[in-house]
């Protein structure tokens, strides 16, 4: 049986105790070791350049998660943060598609 991919989908960019208990969450469900990706959409992506930044980078640096993006601000990929797979619509379906979503 294929192992199952976990999705945790970052609709906005949370404030600073939201940040905290989602980083917790997503830390929690990368420390069980799953196929886990964080979908930051639209603003969700100011938790890579706000003050709990560093909580979230590690995502990316220690390759706990990978950490992609759609809907970006700008409509462009040009404000994605290194390490963040943009994504473009075809891909955001592949994400949706045999995945089980968790919702924060």
């Amino acid at each position: 049986m294929a192992e199952r991919r976990f999705v945790v989908p970052v609709e906005r960019c949370p404030d600073r105790s939201e940040s905290a208990e989602l980083l917790e969450l997503v830390l929690a469900a990368a420390s069980l070791e799953l196929d886990l990706t964080v979908w930051l959409r639209g603003t969700a992506l100011g938790v890579l350049t706000g003050p709990d930044r560093h909580g979230w980078q590690q995502l990316i640096d220690h390759d706990l998660a990978r950490v992609c993006a759609s809907d970006c601000p700008d409509g462009s990929h040009g404000a994605i943060p290194d390490g963040v797979e943009p994504l473009d619509p075809g891909d955001v379906l592949e994400l949706e598609r045999g995945t089980v979503i968790i919702r924060p």
